[in-house]
C-alpha cells in the first residue's frame, strides 16, 4: 500500500454518505456538482473552477477525499471564491503557505505561481529555506541561507526545529566559508589592539 496517498482520493465508505456530515458554512453551494469530504466537513464546488488542475479528473458527483487540512483547503477556496474581488483574504506568510501547499498537491498551476510570488514579499527566511525546498521553489533559498548566515541573531530552538538537520548542516557550512574568508582579510595585530584597548589589558 502506497503510505503517501495523493492529496484527492476516492472517499472512504463512510463518506459515500454525505448527508450526515456537517455541510460547510461558506464552501457548499447547492448549484455545486463536484462534492469533497474534508476533515469531516463536506463542501459542493464547482468543478468547472479546477479545470486548470491535476484534480480536475478526479472530480465528479461521488464525493472526494481531500488529505489536507481544513484550514489549509479553506484558505486556499478564498483565491477561488473571493468575498472581495478587490483584494485577496490571505495575507501573512502563515495563510498564502497554506495556498500553496493546496494549490501545489492539486495541480493549480496559475494560483500556486500566486502563492509564491506574495511569500516572496512577505515570508521570512526560515519559512522560505523550509518551503523552498518542499515546493521546489529554488530561487528562494540562496537568499534565505545567505540571509539567515549573516545575521546577528542566533537560529532559535523553533527555527532549528522548522529546519531540520539537513537546513542547518547547510547553514553551518555557509557561515564557515563566510566568516573564513572574513577572517582572511582581518589583520591580527589591529585585531588584537582593538580587543585589548577595549577589555582595557
Amino acid at each position: 500500500m502506497n503510505p503517501h496517498p495523493p492529496p484527492w482520493a476516492q472517499a472512504p465508505t463512510w463518506a459515500n454518505q454525505p448527508s450526515g456530515l456537517p455541510k460547510h458554512p461558506r464552501f457548499f453551494f447547492t448549484d455545486g456538482n463536484a462534492p469533497v469530504i474534508v476533515d469531516n466537513t463536506l463542501y459542493r464546488l464547482h468543478r468547472y473552477l479546477f479545470s486548470k488542475g491535476s484534480w480536475y479528473l478526479n472530480l465528479g458527483e461521488q464525493p472526494n477525499y481531500l488529505w489536507e487540512s481544513k484550514k489549509d483547503f479553506d484558505r486556499f477556496l478564498t483565491i477561488l471564491y473571493p468575498s472581495d474581488y478587490s483584494k485577496h483574504e490571505c495575507e501573512t506568510a502563515e495563510e498564502w503557505a497554506s495556498v500553496l501547499t493546496v494549490a501545489d498537491h492539486v495541480g493549480m498551476q496559475d494560483i500556486r505561481r500566486l502563492a509564491i510570488s506574495r511569500l516572496a514579499e512577505c515570508a521570512g527566511p526560515v519559512d522560505k529555506i523550509v518551503l523552498g525546498h518542499r515546493y521546489n521553489v529554488t530561487e528562494w533559498l540562496a537568499p534565505a541561507y545567505l540571509a539567515l548566515a549573516t545575521r546577528t541573531e542566533s537560529i532559535s530552538a523553533a527555527e532549528g526545529v522548522r529546519l531540520g538537520v539537513d537546513a542547518l548542516v547547510r547553514l553551518a557550512a555557509l557561515q564557515d566559508e563566510i566568516y573564513g574568508n572574513l577572517r582572511s582579510y582581518v589583520n591580527p595585530e589591529k585585531f588584537a589592539e582593538m580587543f585589548a584597548s577595549k577589555l582595557a589589558i
